[in-house]
């Protein structure tokens, strides 16, 4: 994988105004991915998706390959929802377990450091779109959420409780 920027630039490049893939109209929704992102990221998106892996804390942890609006995500129905695409016991995951030392540990070894990606989460029950940051000290940076129809990724946890 080449060398990636410093996570200030990522975040940086992240911030910039562009054409996003969303469902709305009239808002603007912030982009799934960095502008130039090597393709080795979406490579790696597409070889974790549906595998499940252990964190240290004992959970378990998944993620999807698919942008999609809020409600899908949390439609049980959906396949690609959390509880549709791994089974029961597994929900969306908010950002107090994303913050979690094992939780980021295991994502960033899933989604490997310089490729951010934007998720679903929740933010104390509310539905948040923010940005995981492999290896970055800021490992998740909340942003705006312009509709629950932007398309994001989404990260699902099995917690096991």
């Amino acid at each position: 994988m080449r060398r990636c920027r410093s996570c200030k630039s990522i975040v940086k490049n992240l911030s910039r105004k562009r054409k996003c893939k969303c469902k709305c109209h009239g808002c603007v929704c912030p982009p799934a991915t960095t502008r130039k992102e090597p393709p080795e990221c979406e490579q790696r998106r597409q070889d974790v998706s549906g595998n499940v892996f252990d964190a240290t804390n004992g959970w378990l942890i998944g993620f999807n390959n698919q942008l999609m609006d809020f409600n899908d995500t949390t439609d049980n129905l959906n396949p690609n929802s959390c509880e549709g695409f791994f089974g029961g016991g597994w929900h969306l995951a908010p950002v107090e377990e994303l913050v979690d030392p094992a939780a980021s540990n295991t994502i960033t070894e899933i989604l490997q450091p310089c490729c951010p990606v934007l998720i679903w989460t929740t933010n104390a029950g509310i539905p948040t779109l923010a940005y995981i940051l492999p290896g970055c000290p800021e490992f998740i940076k909340i942003v705006p959420t312009p509709s629950l129809s932007c398309l994001a990724y989404h990260v699902c946890i099995n917690s096991g409780g």
